[in-house]
């Protein structure tokens, strides 16, 4: 096997947050997820989807290379890459990794020998089986405003989401991974009088629907691009959950995108799809005058 290359600088702390969820965080209960796992932001050119594996005994990281990503690195994953990926997962937490995908891909598998926290695989378990009152999958969530329940929507919010570990906790020399420095806990708000808080929400209630206007505009757009690459593809899918959700928040968008993201990387995909689309600060961006002075 060859060494650990370039390719993975600054994957450990990645790793190590994926890890952690998948083994040592518990999730509420009433908590969603789909079977697809979540993915963290990319390294390298390279997205790391860390998956319960529901219906394998252990769970499972997808690598997926990114078409726009680095000109430098391969948009094909090789074997030798998704072996040095397995050795240093098993580096990291004494768990055996082996790859189980084809190499000359662009997306591969590693699989692991250890089935992720029991309540992950609930969580999973709960979106398989649906909304026990209605019986159906979406119920309320994707169907619009005619059928108001929150079953999905509060299970996305509960679900506790993994936290990007800073690059110093990684230790490179060592089998264990560093804990992050306990930070304070916020102390908690004052309460806020009726009225301020009816002001809020009604400027909460006009910036939603200021960002769904913005989210229809770049998607006409968009569409309309002559050649559509991989990422206008990306910049619309997150534009299209924004405009069918008006209602919910970043963290349950980021929840319900295919593969499930972060709140901060769906926040990020979305502000540079309006950008991409011609909106600066709300505003149309102005074309600059061609005519010769």
């Amino acid at each position: 096997m060859s060494a650990p290359t370039d390719r993975h600088d600054g994957l450990a702390p990645i790793l190590v947050s994926g890890l952690r969820w998948l083994y040592d965080t518990e999730q509420p209960r009433g908590a969603l997820l789909r079977p697809g796992g979540v993915a963290l932001p990319p390294v390298r050119g390279r997205w790391y989807i860390f998956a319960p594996g529901v219906r394998n005994p252990g769970a499972a990281i997808i690598v997926q290379a990114e078409i726009a990503g680095p000109p430098d690195l391969a948009k094909e994953l090789d074997a030798a890459e998704l072996a040095d990926l397995a050795a240093l997962v098993t580096k990291l937490t004494g768990i055996d990794a082996r790859v189980t995908s084809v190499p000359g891909a662009r997306v591969g598998r590693v699989d692991l020998d250890a089935a992720a926290h029991p309540s992950l695989v609930d969580a999973v378990g709960r979106y398989l089986a649906g909304c026990p009152t209605h019986r159906q999958h979406g119920c309320g969530h994707t169907r619009g405003a005619q059928a108001p329940c929150r079953w999905y929507a509060d299970g996305f919010a509960r679900l506790v989401q993994p936290d990007p570990v800073p690059p110093r906790a990684a230790v490179a020399d060592s089998d264990t991974p560093a804990e992050p420095s306990p930070e304070a806990p916020p102390k908690p708000a004052a309460p806020q009088p009726v009225a301020l808080r009816t002001a809020n929400d009604r400027r909460r209630d006009r910036g939603a629907m200021r960002a769904v206007e913005l989210a229809q505009r770049a998607i006409v757009v968009l569409s309309n691009k002559p050649h559509r690459r991989a990422v206008t593809e990306e910049s619309l899918a997150v534009l299209r959950l924004r405009v069918a959700h008006p209602d919910l928040s970043l963290r349950e968008l980021a929840a319900l995108h295919e593969p499930p993201i972060t709140k901060d990387t769906y926040s990020a995909r979305l502000r540079r799809a309006l950008i991409a689309a011609g909106t600066r600060q709300g505003r149309p961006a102005q074309r600059k005058s061609t005519t010769a002075a």
